[in-house]
């Protein structure tokens, strides 16, 4: 999937994984919350529509099992280090007290600082080779 990222066809990416969420299997929506953190920790908020991911974020809460749960957290993690308190009205809304008090705990051991993408799209490489 982070290949299909990298080739600019992120659009359609993260709409196909966004449709694994509403699987019946938890092991598939933990796969698919799993590969949405990783290509937002890859890749960073400028290639990932962070409007679907936040509209998406408090169904992954409510979810049943306690790992589609865990990796749900994570993923509100990872979307915290890239956009910071803009992300706190939409979720204080939507979770439980005891959910939000757990993610602003986690979200204080953060180290400061802006986050950068670990991975390139092949635009940008090709734009950093010509450039060196």
């Amino acid at each position: 999937c982070l290949m299909f990222v990298e080739i600019e066809q992120q659009e359609v990416v993260q709409e196909e994984i966004l449709k694994g969420l509403s699987n019946k299997q938890p092991k598939i929506v933990t796969a698919c919350i799993l590969v949405l953190r990783l290509a937002l920790e890859a890749f960073g908020a400028k290639v990932m529509n962070m409007k679907q991911l936040m509209k998406a974020l408090p169904g992954m809460f409510e979810h049943s099992d306690k790992n589609v749960r865990a990796e749900a957290k994570a993923l509100a993690i990872e979307v915290y280090r890239w956009i910071g308190a803009a992300m706190k009205p939409s979720l204080e809304k939507s979770l439980k007290p005891v959910q939000l008090k757990e993610l602003e705990e986690e979200w204080g051991k953060l180290p400061g600082g802006k986050a950068t993408p670990t991975r390139l799209l092949r635009s940008q490489q090709q734009a950093q080779a010509a450039a060196a």
